[in-house]
């Protein structure tokens, strides 16, 4: 089955708190494994990176949500594409 691999960044809002990380990172644990979603976060303290694979309509139905996301703005695909296998 082919999957669809999406990176992208965006800038973290101004007023982002250590709680707010922590919930962002909870729930993408735990809703990313209900959708069959892998991936790798990265925060480097003003800004995401982010790289998600899996099914197509999973991926499209989470990049919805994440350009929604008041948490943070400037949300931009840099990457996108079909893989054979997850990285």
């Amino acid at each position: 089955m082919k999957l669809t691999s999406v990176t992208y960044t965006s800038l973290a809002r101004l007023d982002l708190q250590a709680s707010d990380l922590e919930a962002i990172h909870r729930t993408a644990r735990e809703q990313n494994a209900l959708d069959g979603i892998t991936g790798l976060l990265v925060f480097n303290g003003t800004h995401f990176l982010q790289i998600i694979e899996g099914a197509e309509d999973a991926i499209e139905d989470l990049v919805e949500r994440l350009r929604k996301d008041p948490r943070h703005t400037g949300f931009e695909i840099r990457d996108q594409r079909q893989v054979d296998a997850r990285s």
